[in-house]
């Protein structure tokens, strides 16, 4: 009987969901890869649901603004985050007390893509990525480069770079990739790290020199990755993913999990437009990533010796 009655209530609070309008909460400035991939998943959730569901922009200090508002929630499964490896790379990367969450205030709610590539981008002017390496040899001072955030992914890219490649570089942060492009179309800097969506739509004003990932994008064939060129360490593949708060209703996770997963797989052709693959799977499967991501990042910090105290 009492396993029936808690039976009988799980699937009371399953119906019952959702009760009001979801939020996803996103790092990101809107117009993006992440904005994008909340709003056509979040439609059909919502088309799926009968709720409606939000995409809220949150961006600024590499992700953590959106992330502790996201874990100060109420954990009913209404407010959830969008988000990638910086969730977890966050709290290896300070301890003076400046990240005010800890990743294990957040649930895994699906993985929603695999990002195979990142483009790096330079200004007018230069052809390939031998040219932009010979060019830093001979620049009178460290060349420029954009990132989304000190500490975001995109910042160790940089730094792996400029040691393999032999030449010193600068970081620039900005919040989010789009605010960059014009300082990169005009020459204020020198080279970037962009989602190959972002790359895509402004290829008539910026040139790509290299990806990084195992393979080329299919939206830049002709673009070969660092290994390719004969830079190595730069063949990661990034995850991005929902949250929802620490406590958050194990039916309700379901419940997301299933409905985002059926509804990034319908997606699936729009997407690859943008270079991110649709992923999905239930909430131990993307936790099981997430803490495979945290062991190979911890490793990451240790081997640059990167730290944002």
């Amino acid at each position: 009987m009492a396993v029936a009655s808690s039976a009988a209530a799980s699937a009371r609070a399953q119906a019952a969901f959702p009760l009001k309008p979801i939020t996803i909460v996103i790092p990101t400035p809107p117009g993006g890869a992440v904005d994008l991939m909340a709003r056509t998943a979040g439609k059909r959730v919502s088309d799926a649901l009968g709720q409606p569901v939000i995409v809220d922009s949150r961006p600024g200090a590499v992700t953590m603004v959106a992330t502790e508002f996201v874990a100060r929630a109420q954990p009913d499964g209404h407010t959830l985050l969008l988000t990638w490896p910086s969730l977890v790379m966050n709290p290896l990367l300070y301890s003076d007390g400046r990240v005010r969450y800890d990743a294990k205030d957040l649930q895994a709610v699906t993985q929603i893509a695999v990002s195979k590539n990142v483009v790096f981008a330079c200004r007018p002017g230069i052809r390939n990525l031998a040219e932009f390496i010979e060019l830093g040899k001979r620049a009178a001072k460290p060349l420029t480069y954009s990132t989304s955030g000190h500490g975001n992914p995109t910042h160790f890219y940089g730094e792996i770079f400029a040691r393999r490649a032999g030449i010193p570089l600068t970081m620039v942060p900005y919040k989010g990739e789009a605010p960059a492009i014009p300082d990169l179309a005009a020459g204020r800097l020198d080279a970037g790290f962009m989602t190959v969506s972002t790359a895509d739509q402004h290829r008539a004003s910026i040139k790509a020199l290299a990806m990084t990932g195992k393979t080329r994008s299919a939206l830049f064939p002709d673009v070969p990755t660092f290994g390719e060129q004969g830079v190595t360490g730069l063949d990661d593949e990034s995850w991005y993913g929902l949250f929802a708060p620490k406590g958050t209703p194990p039916e309700v996770l379901e419940r997301l999990s299933s409905e985002f997963a059926r509804a990034v797989q319908a997606e699936k052709d729009r997407w690859q437009t943008i270079g991110v693959e649709p992923a999905g799977g239930s909430p131990k499967q993307f936790d099981a990533i997430v803490r495979t991501s945290t062991r190979e990042w911890a490793q990451m910090i240790k081997e640059t010796g990167i730290r944002l105290d």
